[in-house]
């Protein structure tokens, strides 16, 4: 489990990057490393995860009994 920025690791000592329902959004610097690990680098990346699009999350109502 990395319990830190997608940034602080180095992907040479890994093969494959597991992603399993991330509650939080990844930094375009994250993005980028884990783009350029994965083209340059042959790291796979494998991702579990739900649908999400922000502007109907904030549109969303739920109510409980």
């Amino acid at each position: 489990i990395l319990s830190t920025p997608a940034t602080c690791f180095n992907a040479s000592q890994y093969g494959t990057y597991l992603l399993v329902d991330s509650e939080e959004e990844f930094y375009p610097e994250e993005v980028s490393k884990i783009a350029d690990d994965v083209k340059l680098m042959g790291m796979n990346l494998v991702v579990f995860a739900e649908w999400y699009h922000v502007p109907s999350m904030m549109q969303m109502r739920f109510y409980d009994d």
